[in-house]
């Protein structure tokens, strides 16, 4: 990173050139969201995401490996966001506590029609991760060699990093995120 205040005119400033890319999330996956969460309004189809190139260029046509289409264009349609199963980081609500801390951490409101959420029962580390395969097709279709995630939550970016061989740098909320994430990390990437 360069610090533009140190920067002798213009040589050493880097532009950067931004592209906006569109997730549209897959219908089940709503609907499963809509059965945790109070609301329909509170879950929206398509998430956004800022990729940003230091110049322009023009990639061949790569077809996605893991679902339909290609690199081509700037939307991705059908994108799973799994919350149950191996993909799926889940933990207790007593464990998110201390992952996240207290602070961070939404808890269940004092309205009746908001899903109890028990101390014992497993969940979601992470209700909002796209899964492995979609990440890998981004990462790939884009030739993606740099991946900054400000939202490391459940691994499952980091995990396509590691696959499509992207240099991975990720902010974690605590100390026992990061030692957890690790640790779950070695265990599905390693064996």
């Amino acid at each position: 990173m360069i610090d533009a205040a140190e920067a002798d005119d213009s040589k050493d400033v880097v532009n950067l050139i931004t592209s906006e890319l569109t997730f549209v999330i897959e219908e089940t996956v709503l609907t499963q969201r809509r059965q945790r969460v109070k609301g329909p309004g509170t879950i929206k189809q398509h998430r956004e995401a800022l990729l940003f190139q230091t110049h322009k260029f023009q990639l061949p046509e790569i077809p996605n490996k893991f679902s339909k289409g290609s690199n081509l264009g700037d939307t991705f349609s059908d994108v799973d966001m799994p919350i149950s199963g191996p993909e799926a980081w889940t933990t207790t609500l007593e464990n998110k506590y201390t992952i996240y801390t207290k602070d961070n951490l939404a808890r269940s409101s004092d309205d009746d029609t908001a899903p109890t959420r028990l101390e014992d029962e497993e969940e979601p580390v992470s209700w909002w991760q796209f899964a492995v395969k979609d990440y890998r097709d981004l990462l790939r279709g884009r030739r993606v060699k740099l991946v900054i995630d400000g939202t490391v939550s459940g691994g499952n970016l980091l995990e396509a990093c590691l696959f499509e061989n992207a240099s991975y740098y990720g902010i974690c909320m605590s100390e026992t995120h990061k030692v957890m994430l690790e640790e779950r990390t070695i265990k599905k990437c390693v064996l």
